[in-house]
């Protein structure tokens, strides 16, 4: 692992950050190593993140007092919060796909996966995975995000999201039910024929890390998020 390509990981989070609020009309600001939402964070997603390991608590706590509060993403895991009434929501680990890096495509009779194309797809979609109000039909005409849907039959059982952040794809809200196993490597074929030759870049709560680096991806390094804690 480098620190470019931690810091090739964290910069695709930042820039799926802009691009997601941007469709919902709430501007975005980068200063001093920390993004900020200037609005309302979106649901599931944090109001300040850091781009920087070397981001000092007192400018986090700053920024938080003006954005009204809400979590932090401590995308370098270099943060300590408690002693401002925080405590960890999540501990995750950023991971990377090298281009290089051969996949073994095990193709399944039973699942099928194809991009979500309409608003109603979409809806369902977002109910499944408990994403109400963040994917806006707006991003199915954005080429920069692909919705991809997992389905046996016609029942939906997984899902994952492809966002083009330049340097690399990003990959996100990676889901599916507990009937199913995910065929991640699939993702990544999708991920692949998009934007042959790019990083893929995400990051994973440690009990679904496995799932990520049983397919090739190295883990880069502790990706958390912390949320105040209740009075």
């Amino acid at each position: 692992m480098s620190s470019d390509q931690l810091a090739q990981a964290v910069d695709t989070s930042r820039a799926w950050y802009t691009d997601i609020h941007a469709l919902h009309g709430i501007p975005t600001l980068e200063r001093d190593g920390l993004w900020r939402a200037l609005g309302p964070a979106l649901p599931w997603h944090s109001a300040v993140k850091t781009l920087r390991p070397d981001v000092d608590v007192a400018a986090v706590m700053a920024v938080l007092s003006d954005a009204a509060g809400g979590t932090v993403a401590d995308s370098y895991g270099s943060l300590d919060l408690c002693g401002h009434g925080y405590s960890v929501l999540l501990e995750a680990q950023w991971l990377r796909l090298a281009p290089e890096t051969a996949v073994q495509t095990r193709p399944s009779r039973y699942l099928r996966w194809a991009p979500i194309s309409t608003s109603d797809e979409l809806a369902v979609w977002s109910r499944a995975h408990d994403y109400a109000d963040v994917l806006v039909p707006g991003i199915l005409e954005q080429p920069r995000f692909t919705v991809l849907g997992c389905y046996a039959g016609a029942e939906l059982v997984g899902g994952a999201v492809l966002h083009d952040a330049g340097s690399a794809m990003g990959l996100s809200n990676v889901w599916w039910t507990e009937r199913r196993g995910l065929q991640l490597h699939e993702v990544v074929e999708h991920a692949r024929r998009q934007r042959p030759g790019r990083a893929i870049c995400g990051y994973a709560s440690s009990d679904q890390a496995t799932v990520w680096t049983d397919v090739g991806f190295v883990p880069l390094g502790p990706h958390r998020v912390w949320t105040r804690e209740a009075d």
